[in-house]
């Protein structure tokens, strides 16, 4: 997970989609790690097929800034993507 959030650093990302189901570490651990070892945080948006109520509590738990739904449908993932960075980076709207 360490060497994870090395990467991330080195990368310097604005955003960040994390699924919460993840082989070898889960994604609530990832942000766990993230918040801790990042001075600049990218946005954190998690990313599962759980139900809304259970991803949202699991977001507010991590400090995740959003959280998305996998519907079937990109259209809400590539609309909170795009709402995160024009946050990041307003000139670029």
């Amino acid at each position: 997970m360490i060497g994870a959030s090395n990467q991330i650093r080195a990368f310097n990302p604005d955003l960040i989609v994390v699924d919460v189901m993840m082989p070898s570490v889960s994604g609530e651990q990832l942000i766990r790690v993230l918040r801790q070892n990042l001075r600049r945080l990218p946005s954190l948006i998690l990313y599962s097929n759980l139900d809304e109520d259970d991803l949202a509590e699991i977001a507010r738990t991590v400090a995740a800034d959003d959280f998305v739904i996998k519907n079937g449908s990109y259209y809400s993932l590539i609309s909170r993507i795009k709402f995160h960075l024009n946050l990041k980076n307003p000139s670029q709207s």
